[in-house]
Order: C-alpha cells, then sequence, then structure tokens
C-alpha cells in the first residue's frame, strides 16, 4: 500500500520509507527503536535487516526483489500469519522458484534468474546496484533468451563481481623467504644427487667430495674413486702436493700402499719416510770407484 501507480503515467510514487505505522499508538523512531522493534514490513526485508546486522543499498535491491516477485506471482515471496516466522523464512528459506509459481509468465526463465541474483541471502551475491538490477530487466524486450543469458549480470558468476581486497599494508616476508630457500636448496640439493653418483663434472669434483665426506663413509666404493680421481687429476697437473692429500685419505681408509710415483710432501724436511715411501738412504762406507 506504501507504493503508489499515477494512473495514465508511467510514475510510481513511494508514499512512506516503512517508518510509518498503520495502528495503534503514534511513536517516534527513537520509541521504535529503544523497544527493539523492527523498522519495516517483514515479507521485504533483508536477511541481514533481520539479523540486525549493518545495510547498504543492497538491502533495498533485496526489498525490490521481494516486490518484484509479489508483482509476478500476487504475493510475496515469504509470508507468514507471525511476523517473526516471515522474517525466519527471509534468513533461512530459498525463494520460491518463479518457473513453478508462474510457469506461463512471459520471460520466465530470465525472471527467474534476476529474482534469484535479487534475492540472495548473501548482499556480495545479489546485484550490487540499481543499474545492474534495471540492466538485466530491460535486455529482457531488448534481445533474445540465447543472447540474454550471455548479456545478463544474473546469469554471471557471483565471484566474478566481488569487491577484492586491496594489497596487504603489512610486508609479506614469505615469499623472499622461499626464493632464498631455493637458491640455497637447489644447487645444495644438486651436489646431494652428485654425490651418489660416478659422474664427475669439470669443476665441480671438489664440491662432490666435500658432500660426499658429508654422507658417505669413509671407505665408501664412491668417495674413493672421487679421491683417486682428484689424486690422477692432479698428479697430471704437477700439482704433487694436493695430489698426495688426497691419496692419503685413500691410504687412511684403504690401508693400501701409496702410489710410488707421487714424491711424498715433507714441508718440515723430515727424514723419516711418509707412508708408502722409503727414501733412498746412502750405504755407509761404500764409495763409488768411478768417483
Amino acid at each position: 500500500s506504501n507504493i503508489m501507480i499515477i494512473e495514465e503515467t508511467d510514475l510510481v510514487k513511494l508514499v512512506d520509507f516503512g517508518i510509518a505505522k498503520t495502528f495503534g499508538e503514534k511513536e517516534t523512531l527513537q520509541k521504535l527503536t529503544s523497544k527493539g522493534e523492527s523498522l519495516g514490513s517483514p515479507q521485504y526485508m533483508s536477511p541481514e535487516q533481520c539479523n540486525g546486522q549493518k545495510l547498504d543499498g543492497r538491502s533495498d535491491i533485496y526489498a525490490v526483489g521481494c516486490l518484484l516477485f509479489e508483482c509476478l506471482t500476487g504475493r510475496a515471496p515469504f509470508y507468514s500469519d507471525n511476523a517473526f516466522e516471515t522474517m525466519s523464512r527471509q534468513v533461512s528459506e530459498p525463494p520460491p522458484r518463479l518457473s513453478q509459481v508462474e510457469p506461463a509468465a512471459d520471460h520466465v526463465l530470465q525472471l527467474e534468474s534476476i529474482l534469484s541474483r535479487a534475492l540472495q541471502k548473501k548482499p556480495d551475491d545479489r546485484y550490487q546496484s540499481a543499474g545492474e538490477f534495471r540492466h538485466d530487466l530491460s535486455l529482457l524486450e531488448e534481445v533474445t533468451e540465447e543472447e540474454w543469458m550471455s548479456r545478463a549480470v544474473a546469469a554471471r558468476n557471483p565471484e566474478d563481481f566481488r569487491p577484492r581486497a586491496g594489497p596487504s599494508s603489512t610486508p609479506d616476508y614469505r615469499k623472499p623467504l622461499l626464493v632464498a630457500s631455493l637458491i640455497v636448496a637447489t644447487p645444495v640439493s644438486a651436489l646431494l644427487l652428485l654425490a651418489f653418483t660416478d659422474l664427475q663434472p669439470p669443476g665441480l669434483s671438489t664440491l662432490k667430495l666435500a658432500m660426499q665426506e658429508l654422507v658417505l663413509s669413509k671407505d665408501d666404493p664412491r668417495l674413493l674413486k672421487t679421491l683417486a680421481y682428484l689424486t690422477d687429476l692432479y698428479k697430471r697437473q704437477g700439482k704433487f702436493a694436493e695430489a698426495w692429500t688426497f691419496k692419503e685419505k685413500i691410504i687412511k681408509a684403504t690401508e693400501k700402499p701409496f702410489d710410488p710415483d707421487i714424491p711424498p710432501s715433507n714441508p718440515a724436511g723430515d727424514t723419516k719416510s711418509l707412508p708408502g715411501h722409503a727414501l733412498p738412504q746412502a750405504s755407509p762406507g761404500k764409495i763409488d770407484e768411478r768417483q
């Protein structure tokens, strides 16, 4: 009774905004709220209004959806003789399907989609503006049903229209830490895998040896093979001191004699022979007669 249609025109007027009482004692807005009474007609109240939550323009879209359903069917989508029961249905029950209540209505499937979007329980799932609501209604007379389904807001996923949260003001250190972890972990993982193979990549053998000494036993054949490779490599390069370092490790692990082709490292000038190397000694009392 609050919506009046002006005869012979397209004008529609609202005679009040749901605050006026139609019976009983006249009360101010302050008295109504102090008594805990809800302002509005229960059959047009949005779920958030029934629950006493924060309202915005999308609550009015819900109310217009209820009104549209009543205009098409002659009854409100949610109604009971008890106001609290009506409000409970607004909160918990899905709206009736227009195709079941008025199956012969024009554009019944499109209108059913429009009503479904307008009467969603969550405000974020409804039309987000009256313009979107009007857009879908205007298309009914302009395009075919197939084209309407491709252009109407109601035919799309509500997730596409929900506002997305902006970037957080708090710095997120997880991504840099993850990148740093990958930078460190990737070569270490590669060396770990290399330690269990027989490959000797150029320039990486000493790193491979370091990893093998961490994860393998001293007499592991793979570790000994790397030591032998490095011994031979440095011997061919003429770096006998370095070759001796690796060969010593082989001797300690296998107790095998050292290759006599490599002179021992004896920086202190000790005349005692190193393991596996007998230093030549002159025979006392014997002189070469040719001298």
